[in-house]
């Protein structure tokens, strides 16, 4: 059926945005025809909304961004009476509101428009009940015509199961190349419903083949340098404006790539112009990158991944629907949603139920729709084990099983030595002779079997020159990896590979640090701050009950730092202070830090200590510090001296305190809260000078506050862990020396494997969590130097 049969310049069409540009480019005439997909019309019809709204509502309800968004959505389901729900009367109020307060946009001349148009309605496999009754409303003032997207074709369905996704997508690229072979344009070749876990693999074997391939990969500018420094700028300064200045000077513009994302960031402070500085918007501008994606380049002859559903698919196609997996297709839809299958009657909108029944019948429409169709579906990954489609039944085709390809044929020489090295694998570690590995053998014997070579064979100077500008970021935690293993640094801190980590671990560390930031300055609300910390996070029971264990735990911690601080004559102190040090380079180089508390006293010179608040054990050795190791507490030192707020700081003391811990016994020596009391103590190194360090601590004699402190008439006890003056002007220079030196090698691109060992100790792989990538040889391990003391810094000291 044509649809310019029913087009005219008085028609309005209501189309998916996919065939909107297939009717665009097939049709010059349709230029001046306006359109709006079922999501604009929405919009248009009943009421819209814009930054403001969301920021009304996270305000007065207290709301996370992706709860006001959900809200919202919901909100175009309610009309205006009450209902026999809370849920749904909570959002009739909340959506009274917005209109009372004039924070939804309505159109009121989009119905008058209607009037002199009529409506076409095309490309959408299913009209569901809440479109229908949009078109209901409009078709009381014109016409509405909707033309079907369904007519099915007798087609040669084709389908085949594979043991593994990489088997599946091999088939695909082999039965492509076969088609271009054939002569079929590859402009005629799709690639649908494409899932995320089809990414990866498929870019990377279609390279293989040599096969061009236009993905859908949605890139956020969340995960972009450009936006992550206009996140840092913006934090300090609340003011967009500047924050986008500041990005112009930081980046070359002159770059199409930063050029694009630029401008993207600007579309997006646009719809901030109602913003004042006492406005709280970092939340909704995150959610804006998150949801705002980078532009990809579209190559002009290449296979392409398209939409399925809601889809206008010529006969010409050929069509590879990967995936055909139970979830996959049909998506099964449950009742996990804000409005629930109990209340939906009430809207007469679909249960989950009736979406399950209409996605099948959707699914079975697109395929019976396309002419040439070749469908596969895989039974596990490296993570999961998948089920075949449910739909498999009712198309009343059988999979074709163990589907060979001909070995004959090569289009991948990449593919086939891959191929050939599985082969070898189970022969030589299982004894077992495979199909087709005498041909391959034949073929390949330049394959260079078991003779893998681990180490870093470098990288691009120019690209990573540009990769890493217009800043090279780092901190302690990043020279820490650097020189543990700089393999290690570039996977974590270059690549940027992601871990699965101990989410609620980390949870309680930074809730610890951020109720203690906040817990010796002038009203502070314990409760509140603990509340909004933990607001929104999702516990499950045997988590629930440790919070609430160790919340009473972190009131002693404070309340004990409270008597600390009784014994202490320095008056100021700063908490959570981040100092940031600039180094000249081939690229900027900003060092930064936060340093957990900064207790100072001003005057000719400015007396410091610093403390660093630990959730876990960290070694306090110094001696290791000539090889970049445990560089932390050191690293302190280097920021506050170099940092301007600070008038000639003279160093009392540096020191770790652990202020979450196991369970603690009890000996019968001490009672139970002397003994978490000692456990408070501060760890670290304090100034040799009994003057200055008893400013910091007047029973520094036999200190209540700091570990191992004694002092007797004949001076310091030999277990008290004292440095002079000289040694820390050593340490901060060594930390200097260090970070120039791990800079330097970073922008030169030198990333070798090259653990460490201590002794009989690898210090570096220990706890990687990226062991397993390196395939580390002992031949990689360097032993380093044991130092039994701190000589190295010149003077005497009492370890």
């Amino acid at each position: 059926m044509d649809i310019l049969n029913f087009i005219d310049h008085q028609t309005i069409l209501i189309t998916p945005t996919n065939v909107k540009k297939k009717l665009l480019i097939e049709n010059d005439k349709l230029f001046n025809i306006k359109s709006f997909t079922k999501e604009e019309l929405k919009r248009k019809l009943l009421f819209d909304y814009d930054r403001k709204t969301i920021y009304y509502l996270m305000n007065k309800y207290n709301l996370r961004v992706n709860v006001a968004l959900m809200y919202l959505k919901n909100m175009y389901y309610i009309d205006k009476h009450n209902y026999d729900s809370n849920k749904l009367n909570t959002l009739l109020e909340m959506k009274d509101d917005l209109i009372n307060n004039n924070q939804l946009i309505i159109d009121n001349l989009f119905i008058n428009n209607l009037k002199h148009n009529k409506v076409v309605v095309y490309g959408y496999n299913y009209i569901d009940k809440f479109f229908q009754r949009l078109l209901d409303i409009i078709s009381q003032y014109t016409e509405v015509k909707v033309i079907e997207n369904k007519k099915i074709k007798a087609n040669d369905i084709k389908l085949y199961e594979f043991n593994d996704i990489e088997d599946e997508i091999n088939f695909a690229a082999y039965s492509i190349c076969e088609l271009i072979t054939q002569g079929i344009d590859i402009n005629h070749i799709k690639l649908g419903n494409i899932t995320e876990e089809y990414i990866i693999p498929l870019k990377r074997i279609f390279s293989f083949y040599n096969i061009p391939l236009n993905l859908i990969e949605n890139i956020s500018l969340y995960g972009t340098n450009i936006v992550l420094s206009f996140i840092d700028i913006f934090k300090e300064t609340n003011d967009l404006k500047d924050s986008l200045n500041q990005i112009t000077e930081l980046y070359d513009l002159t770059n199409q790539y930063n050029l694009d994302i630029y401008n993207k960031l600007v579309n997006i402070c646009n719809n901030y112009l109602w913003f004042n500085k006492e406005d709280n918007i970092i939340d909704l501008l995150i959610n804006d990158f998150k949801q705002t994606y980078i532009t990809p380049v579209i190559k002009s002859n290449a296979v392409e991944v398209i939409e399925l559903k809601d889809n206008i698919i010529d006969d010409s196609i050929y069509v590879f629907i990967l995936g055909f997996n139970q979830g996959s297709m049909p998506v099964i839809y449950k009742d996990e949603e804000y409005i629930t299958d109990d209340v939906r009657h009430f809207l007469d909108i679909e249960t989950s139920s009736e979406r399950n029944i209409i996605e099948r019948q959707v699914c079975l429409d697109v395929i019976n729709n396309l002419s040439h169709v070749i469908i596969t579906y895989k039974l596990k990954t490296r993570t999961d084990e998948y089920y075949p489609s449910s739909l498999i039944a009712e198309l009343d085709i059988t999979p074709i099983i163990n589907f060979k390809l001909d070995i004959t044929k090569s289009y991948s020489v990449i593919q086939d030595k891959i191929k050939l090295s599985k082969k070898l694998d189970k022969l030589v570690k299982y004894d077992e002779l495979t199909e087709d590995i005498d041909i391959l053998y034949y073929n390949y014997q330049d394959i260079l079997y078991k003779s893998y070579d681990n180490s870093f064979t470098g990288i691009d100077n120019h690209a990573l020159v540009n990769y890493l500008s217009p800043k090279l970021r780092l901190s302690y935690s990043s020279i820490d990896n650097y020189f543990k293993c700089a393999f290690k640094y570039y996977i974590n801190n270059v690549i940027q590979f992601k871990t699965d980590e101990e989410a609620f671990h980390l949870t309680i560390g930074n809730l610890f640090h951020h109720v203690l930031a906040a817990s010796f300055l002038p009203d502070f609300d314990f409760d509140k701050i603990w509340s909004d910390f933990l607001k929104d996070k999702v516990f499950s029971n045997k988590e629930l009950f440790f919070l609430e264990k160790q919340k009473d735990e972190l009131q002693f911690v404070i309340k004990t730092i409270n008597t600390y601080n009784d014994l202490s004559t320095i008056d100021k102190a700063l908490y959570e202070e981040k100092i940031y040090v600039n180094l000249p380079n081939k690229i900027d180089t900003v060092f930064s830090g936060i340093i957990d508390k900064i207790m100072y006293k001003e005057g000719d010179n400015t007396l410091v200590a610093l403390i660093d608040y630990k959730t876990g054990s960290t070694d306090l050795n110094l001696n290791n510090t000539i090889h970049g190791l445990n560089l932390q507490l050191p690293v302190y030192l280097y920021l506050v001296k170099n940092s301007h707020k600070f008038n000639n700081p003279t160093f009392v003391g540096f020191y770790l305190q652990e202020i979450l811990h196991n369970e603690t016994t009890n000996d019968g020596k001490k009672s139970y809260d002397e003994k978490k009391r000692d456990a408070l103590k501060l760890r670290g190194y304090s100034i040799d000078q009994a003057d200055l360090i008893s400013q910091f601590d007047t029973s520094y004699c036999d200190s209540q506050v700091i570990k191992s402190m004694k002092v007797s008439n004949k001076g310091f006890y030999s277990f008290s862990k004292v440095i002079n003056e000289q040694q820390i002007d050593q340490l901060i220079t060594l930390v200097d020396n260090k970070i120039k030196e791990s800079a330097s090698n970073i922008i030169n691109g030198k990333f070798d494997i090259n653990p460490k060992r201590l002794g009989h100790v690898n210090v570096s792989c220990q706890y990687c969590k990226f062991k397993d990538m390196c395939y580390i040889r002992d031949k990689d391990v360097i032993t380093l130097k044991e130092y039994c003391n701190t000589d190295f810094l010149g003077g005497e000291n009492n370890e």
